[in-house]
């Protein structure tokens, strides 16, 4: 009895337990907190206009401005996440997956950007962009030295703009300035050019430069020579004229080609390059040449009138042949009356300048004048010219005469006048000489080539003034 009673104690304590445990409640899971996305947006738009213009000389620019976005983006994005279940023991847990919509609004903010409309209006003296071009006057180097360079033969050589030169050029103010080396033991040369546009026609013109060669120069050679040349065509075709001694050292001095005479063939409608040599022999020193004054001009041509034909008006040292000075200290210069005294020019619009460097003494060569055309004299009986001296260039004076000779082919420095020599006085005057064959080796239907001035005096150094030089017919109509 009493084992079956405790097998009964427990079926019922069993039944008790069960019971309670079928009314258990489960717990409800707990899922962490949701996460709150964040996300950056870095622009990859970048776009910064840039207009960047190369415009040459000479022409006029017309702009149609554009509107080029420089952007402005504001970006507004949408997340939405999306969870997945995981069961893990101790509870399941919630592992967001991002998926992101974004959308964006572009402000733009234009920035104009022109769009050129090129019109080209050429200017009648271009040349290539920033050169100067010697056309009907010359180029006076007053401020810089354009294109003006060096082909640097003998590779040392500089040049620049010289604002002070040294004195006695035509116009005055700045020059071109090279420095040069020369050399001791060979003869070399140096050259100097400007270029010009294609297809520039000179036809007709004389090509003038005015240079000064420093005596450091020379050094102890015994001289050297000057060779004007062009560059013509495509092909850059030198032509020259032929090498002319160096007049003078340390002195301003004029050399000139007449183009046309010089290059023939047509080719001087088409000139590349005007430019000139420097050659010095052996013996060469380093020192300083200058250039000034570079003009291209029509060859001077007067009209012989019915009583007078006119030698030399000097609107130019080449009028007539070439005019040089004698004496190598002197110098000589093409004015107008921006220069001359008041009167002292007779003819045309400018006159001879004539500026002594010491007193003359005795034999003094004023100047030369090689005689091109009008050259035959038979028809005429005075050669007549007009000069003015100041009175601070004849204060003191005692003595001077002005005597006249000619070329005539091999018949050099010859006497052809009645007069043997003239006076001068202060002031503008008139000399004439009356022409009388008889009195040299010259005949009356000889050709003229050469007239020299020659003076004898004790005036002072300075500058005299000499205009139309012209003969006058034995008789008139």
């Amino acid at each position: 009895m009493k084992r079956n009673f405790g097998w009964m104690l427990a079926a019922m304590v069993l039944v008790v337990w069960g019971s309670s445990q079928g009314c258990r409640k489960l717990a409800s899971p707990t899922f962490p907190p949701a996460n709150t996305p964040t996300a950056t947006f870095t622009s990859l738009i970048t776009n910064t206009p840039t207009n960047t213009r190369t415009i040459t000389p000479t022409f006029t620019v017309t702009s149609s401005p554009t509107n080029t976005p420089s952007p402005t983006i504001t970006w507004t994005p949408t997340i939405t996440p999306t969870f997945t279940q995981t069961n893990t023991p101790g509870g399941p847990t919630d592992t967001p997956t991002f998926t992101f919509t974004s959308t964006g609004t572009s402000t733009f903010t234009g920035t104009p950007t022109p769009t050129s409309t090129f019109t080209f209006t050429p200017s009648p003296t271009a040349t290539l962009a920033g050169c100067p071009y010697p056309l009907s006057s010359p180029y006076t180097f007053d401020s810089s030295i354009g294109c003006w360079n060096t082909l640097n033969d003998l590779t040392t050589t500089t040049v620049n703009w010289a604002s002070a030169p040294p004195a006695g050029s035509a116009s005055g103010g700045g020059a071109f300035h090279a420095h040069v080396a020369y050399s001791a033991t060979a003869q070399v040369k140096e050259e100097f050019e400007l270029p010009l546009p294609a297809n520039t026609d000179l036809t007709g013109q004389v090509y003038t430069i005015h240079l000064y060669v420093s005596s450091a120069v020379q050094g102890t050679a015994w001289g050297g020579g000057i060779q004007p040349y062009i560059k013509t065509g495509a092909g850059l075709v030198f032509c020259s004229k032929a090498w002319t001694n160096i007049t003078g050292f340390g002195a301003w001095y004029t050399y000139n080609m007449d183009l046309s005479a010089t290059c023939t063939g047509g080719v001087v409608s088409d000139v590349r390059a005007i430019g000139f040599q420097v050659i010095i022999a052996t013996g060469g020193g380093t020192g300083d040449i200058y250039l000034d004054d570079v003009a291209l001009t029509a060859p001077y041509t007067p009209t012989p009138t019915p009583c007078t034909m006119l030698l030399n008006g000097f609107e130019t040292l080449s009028d007539n042949g070439t005019t040089a000075a004698g004496n190598a200290a002197d110098t000589l210069a093409s004015v107008t009356s921006a220069t001359a005294p008041t009167g002292s020019i007779t003819e045309g619009s400018h006159n001879l300048q004539i500026t002594m460097a010491s007193n003359p003494g005795w034999n003094e060569l004023w100047y030369d004048n090689g005689i091109t055309f009008n050259n035959v004299w038979s028809a005429y009986h005075q050669i007549q010219m007009d000069v003015y001296v100041s009175s601070a260039v004849m204060a003191g004076a005692s003595w001077n005469q002005v005597i006249l000779q000619a070329d005539a082919g091999t018949k050099t420095n010859q006497l052809f006048t009645t007069e043997p020599y003239l006076g001068i006085v202060a002031g503008q005057q008139t000399l004439t000489w009356n022409i009388d064959f008889t009195k040299g080796t010259i005949l009356a239907s000889d050709t003229i080539t050469g007239l020299h001035f020659i003076i004898n005096s004790d005036i002072k150094p300075g500058t005299i003034y000499i205009d139309n030089v012209h003969l006058n017919k034995t008789s008139c109509p």
